[in-house]
Order: C-alpha cells, then structure tokens, then sequence
C-alpha cells in the first residue's frame, strides 16, 4: 500500500462529499479520492481506479450499500468496504457487517472517519498478509496435507449451489477411513457423530445454514473401529447477495488427547484438592500444630491449633516480625538454634526435638517438635515444615514419676539395709547363741562319757548318736548363719567375701568357678559392698538354675572411678528381648545397680552364653 490512499468515494450529496475529505483532512490522512454517484461508474472505477477502500453512502438512486459491496465482491477486488450514511437501523447494519463491510460511519459523528478509515486498512492489510501467508501453504499440498496430519487438523466442504461435498484426507483419517473409502456427505459426517451429541451438532448446524452464523462447538464422534473422539469444529458460512446459504465449511480438530489429558487433568486438580482439604480437616483437627518457617526461620504460616499452643495470632505474628527465635526458651536457645541450622544447611532431612517454648503470657511450656525439610530443583532448602504438639502435662507426669521411683528406690534401698542389718543380727545371734548352745552341749555328752565308769554299750551308742546330730547341727547353723550374712564380708571385705562364695558355690554345684580382681580391698561404703555381693550371689544362683553351664568366671575391676564386675557363663544363653517376663532375680539385680548409682547389663545369645556386666561408680 502507498502513503496516499486512494479512496473511492461513493456519494450523491457533494455537500455530503465535502464533509467527509474535511475530516480526512483534520485527520492527516493524505489521499486521492475519487467521487461517483451512481451504479455504472461505480462499477466502472473500480476497474479503472483500482482504489484501496471504498466509502459508500446507503442509499443512492437506483443503488443501495449492500448491492454496491456485492459488486465490490464481484471483481474480486479484496479492499476494505465502510459504510458512510445518515441513519441505518442497527439491525441492518449488524447484516451488512456480516456481508463483509468493515465499518459503518454515522454522518452526524463524522469525527471517528478518519480512526475508522485507518483501523479498516491496518484490518485489511493483516488479513492481506494472512491469506498471502495462507495461500503460500496451501500451494504446497503436501505441506498442508502433513501439517493437518500432525496437527490432527481436518478440513470438509459442502457446496449446496454445485451440489457436492469434499473432506481433507486428515478429515477421512479422524473417522478412521482411509481417503476416498467413504463418500464425503453432510450425512455421512452426521452419522459418526455420538448418539448423545448428534441432537447438538444437527441443530447447531441447521442454525448456522439459516441465520448465516458462522459456530464453534465441541462434540464427540465414533469413528470406523468404534473408538470415542473429542472433536473440536469451527463452521464458516458463505451465502450470496440474496441471503442464501451457498456453502459451509467445517474446520475439525482432534482434540481426544488434549481432552482426556485435561480430563485427566481437572481429575487429579479435583484429587488434589481433595487431599488439600482432607490434610487441612486433619491438621486443625489434630492436638498437633502446624508451622511453616522459612530458611530464616521466619513464619510463613501456622494452623489455628498452633495459634492455640503459643497464644499468638497468624497476623499477629507477622505484625510483630517474629522468628522462631522469638518463641524458644532462652536456656535452649542456642541448641535449637543449632538443629534449626542442621536442617537448613541441608545435613538433615528431618528430625524430632525437645525442648522449651515460651507462650504469649510468658508461660513456659514443653513442645515436641517433628520437622521437615523442602527443597527447591537446585536441592537448597527453602522451607522447613514443623508438627508441634504441647506435652507439658506429659513431661510434669515423667517429672513425677521420677520423682515417686526415686522415693520407692529409696524406701527399697531403706528395707534393704534394714534386711541386711536383721539377716546380719539373726545371723550373728544364730552363729553365737544357738552355735555355743550346741558347743556345750556337745562338751557336756563328751564329759558324761568320760566321766562314765563301765559305760553300758546301749548308753555308749546313744551318747554318740546324740554327738553326731549335734555336730550336723553345729554346721546347719553355721551354714544358715553363713546363708544370711556371711560373716567374711565384715570380717575380710568385699574380695574376699566373693572369692569364698565362688569356692562354696562351686562345691556346692559342682561346677567350676574361677574369681580374680585386680583390686586390693579396700574399705569401701557398707551399701556398695552389700550390694555388689547380693548381685553376684543372685547371677551365681540364676547360672545355677537356668544356664546349665559348665564353666564360670568373674572378674572385679577398677576402670574409670568406677567398680566393674563381669560374670560370664558358657550355658544355653537366651534372648534378653525375647523374655515372656523378667524373673524377680534380674530385676531385683537391676534394681540393687541403680540404687548405688550404676547399671547392670546383660548380654547373651542363645548357644552362646550369657554375660553380665555391672558398673557402680564409687562415690571416694
């Protein structure tokens, strides 16, 4: 197109005419114009003129708007065509902007001419580049043919004036034909159209054919193999200057991926959502709370339960500007801290604390923390996710009992040594009262028997069945009296005590036993040596028992200010965590460990022995 627009300008009024090249003037619009007023040399210039638009009035003598855009047709003559009159009604000049005029100008509002005249060339030189563009592709058949292949893009016609209808080989291969094995008709389209959309389609198209609307709309089809498929169509009506319908072009697209991923789509978007409320439901209606922090530990959100838990408001939170900081107990800043830095350089994914937290009123409360990592595509963490739940009332439960195990530990370790204490005073009043009863009697028979002129063989007999079960019974006293407090722990000490009581179990079970320490006695506390005694008395007796082993062997050490003891056992072993129940033994054991301030072990296999392993520490 030129600088200078050649107008033709169709017009019976020259004032009218005079009009309209002053707004084109005030416009800046530079043109050549030439004038006609009626049908022939209307026709006659625009062979002659050639020009590139053309402003018409409506009504002429012998000659209207809409015949004059119909000869504009005629020619060939693609140039825009804007209608310039007094008065139209707005449904006529609706019809003859569907006939293919551009614009239409009202006289009395001539100052948009020059904007009209303007848009209507910028609109025709677009749509000129777009169908040079168009035919270049359309010259290349094979072109054409692949791209709607690729783009499932599919083309039919039906020409009602020359009574025949085509299809693109696309449009045969989207009904799952192959090119010419079918008869293109409109009723042969119809009828691959599915049962529930046929009614749609059929009405839509008869209202395109009668009102000359061009329609988009979505159906399905059922092709040749009886496969569902998603159509996406566009119809494009042409009529003549008569109003009639001529021809109807459809514009098909295969749109069956694109609609069952979308469908796929909206179904996992719905799932999602779904999930997204259920989790929601789940979070404000669980005792936990939830926060999300940033990589500097900043909130970004928090659930109403959390709220709940420290006091403070989401918006709250954020008018304040506070970190995470802000909410932990000054005694456990710094190791917080510490983890919080764990998590964000990325050395963990996620983790459990413990630890203090102060509430909005400054009530300091326990809160369990279970947290996790996010990360962006580069793996840096951008977010940390915390569930926290207050567990004040749990850690105040812990608190007391702790408390009431220390108290029975102490009552126990009271009656304990009250028990010894009475074993210990039974004992010594067995061994010494009962033990110098029995002594005398013993020396009284043996004096009798001296003293006995002639002794009468029957008293004689007597005299040494009663001596004998006095003897029996001057070392069942001794054993009781040894039983309940062997009198070598206060006599000797602890080493010594043990090495006895390995040679009286091993004559006693016949199974051998070897003790060694590497410790020189010493005077230990009274409640250390009681209890390592009573600990390995009672392995020593379990062995015995349970174990039935051929060998065993302790050992008393000194390692780190502490008292180690070691019993090992070659027996049938067991599996300590297998055990239906703890036997009184091993508890009580364990027990007497804790009351000195130690522990006690216990380490075995079944086939392969046991061992157990207590460690006091000494308090000098």
């Amino acid at each position: 197109m030129n600088d200078r627009l050649k107008i033709l300008h169709l017009e019976d009024l020259p004032s009218d005419v005079e009009l309209v090249s002053r707004e084109l003037k005030k416009g800046g619009i530079e043109y050549d114009a030439l004038v006609v007023d009626n049908k022939a040399d209307y026709v006659q210039a625009l062979k002659s003129f050639a020009p590139d638009i053309v402003l018409s009035d409506h009504s002429l003598p012998m000659f209207d708007s809409r015949e004059a855009l119909f000869l504009l047709k005629e020619t060939g003559l693609k140039i825009p065509f804007v209608l310039v009159t007094a008065t139209i009604s707005e449904e006529y000049a609706v019809e003859i902007m569907k006939d293919g005029a551009y614009d239409y100008v009202l006289k009395d509002r001539l100052q948009r001419l020059p904007q009209a005249v303007l848009n209507a060339m910028e609109k025709w030189q677009m749509e000129n580049e777009k169908q040079k563009y168009l035919q270049e592709i359309i010259s290349n058949e094979a072109l054409l043919k692949e791209a709607e292949h690729l783009a499932h893009f599919g083309s039919w016609q039906t020409d009602f004036e020359k009574g025949f209808s085509k299809w693109s080989d696309e449009s045969y291969r989207i009904l799952g034909y192959k090119p010419g094995e079918i008869q293109p008709s409109l009723e042969n389209f119809l009828s691959t159209v599915h049962p529930e959309d046929f009614a749609y389609v059929k009405d839509t198209l008869e209202s395109s054919i009668q009102t000359h609307n061009s329609h988009k709309l979505n159906f399905r089809i059922i092709d040749k193999d009886g496969a569902i498929k998603y159509i996406r169509s566009e119809l494009v009506i042409e009529r003549n200057r008569e109003k009639q319908t001529i021809r109807i072009t459809g514009f098909n697209q295969d749109v069956t991926e694109m609609k069952l991923s979308e469908d796929a789509r909206s179904r996992a978007e719905k799932e999602l959502k779904t999930t997204h409320e259920r989790l929601l439901f789940h979070i404000e209606n669980t005792p936990l709370g939830f926060i999300e922090w940033d990589s500097k530990m900043k909130i970004r959100s928090l659930s109403a339960r959390a709220e709940q838990i420290f006091g403070w408001s989401m918006k709250e939170f954020l008018e304040a500007g506070m970190t995470g900081e802000d909410m932990v107990y000054e005694e456990d800043l710094f190791w917080v801290t510490s983890v919080f830095e764990e998590l964000v350089n990325g050395n963990l994914d996620r983790n459990k604390v413990l630890n203090r937290n102060v509430k909005r009123d400054g009530t300091i409360i326990w809160c369990e923390w279970f947290n996790s990592v996010m990360k962006d595509p580069d793996g840096k963490v951008n977010t940390i996710m915390s569930l926290v739940q207050d567990v004040t009332d749990r850690k105040e439960a812990e608190k007391e009992i702790l408390k009431m195990n220390a108290q029975l530990r102490e009552l126990t370790s009271h009656l304990q040594n009250i028990r010894e204490e009475e074993r210990k005073r039974i004992a010594r009043e067995i061994h010494d009262e009962l033990g110098q009863q029995l002594t005398g009697i013993k020396m009284d028979l043996a004096m009798i028997r001296q003293n006995t002129v002639k002794p009468h063989a029957i008293s004689e007999e007597s005299i040494s069945e009663v001596m004998n079960m006095v003897d029996d019974a001057i070392k069942t006293v001794r054993k009781i009296s040894s039983e309940l407090r062997p009198s070598v722990i206060d006599d000797l000490g602890l080493i010594a005590a043990m090495n006895w009581q390995c040679h009286e179990f091993e004559k006693r079970y016949n199974i051998p036993c070897s003790f060694t320490s590497t410790m020189n006695e010493f005077p230990f506390e009274k409640d250390l040596v009681t209890g390592i005694f009573r600990i390995y008395q009672e392995s020593l007796t379990n062995i015995a028992r349970h174990s039935k082993a051929s060998e065993i062997s302790a050992t008393l050490t000194v390692e780190e200010k502490s008292i180690m003891l070691s019993i090992r056992d070659n027996g049938v072993g067991f599996n300590p965590n297998n055990m239906e129940k703890k036997t009184l033994g091993i508890i009580g054991m364990k027990e007497r460990a804790i009351m000195l301030g130690g522990a006690l072990n216990i380490d075995s296999e079944v086939g392969k022995g046991t061992k157990i392993i207590v460690r006091i520490p000494m308090k000098n």
